[in-house]
């Protein structure tokens, strides 16, 4: 069993930093404690900060036997790696367990794609071809 983390861009993070402290401007502009809003404020920002964490420290592959597990944070999923067609490097945009745009387009099971950023790819791709 090989187990990659994901590459991680400074600017995704430096963006997802900006969606939950953006929110919090009007907050810290002008506090209220005394409305409910505020502490509804507070609290969905926390939330969201908390899953955007998960996320960072929970996105993970591990090639075990025949099967690839991709992990990130409360997804998760499991291909046979030999239902895996196809493996291309990618800058794609497209949604998935990559935390870095320097990412493997993963095709499998008749048309079904996945988009992964493990950090070091080459160790990964021999992983999956032994």
């Amino acid at each position: 069993m090989k187990q990659f983390n994901s590459k991680v861009d400074g600017l995704l993070t430096v963006a997802l930093a900006a969606a939950v402290a953006g929110p919090l401007v009007p907050v810290v502009l002008e506090p209220a404690p005394e409305r409910a809003e505020f502490w509804i404020m507070i609290a969905v920002c926390l939330l969201l900060a908390g899953f955007i964490f998960w996320l960072y420290k929970g996105t993970y592959y591990r090639v075990d036997g025949n099967q690839l597990h991709v992990h990130a944070g409360p997804f998760s999923w499991q291909i046979r790696i030999s239902e895996i067609e196809s493996v291309t490097p990618s800058r794609t945009l497209l949604s998935g367990p990559a935390l870095s745009l320097d990412r493997l387009l993963i095709r499998y099971s008749g048309g079904k794609q996945l988009v992964i950023s493990p950090a070091d790819q080459a160790a990964f791709l021999a992983a999956l071809k032994q």
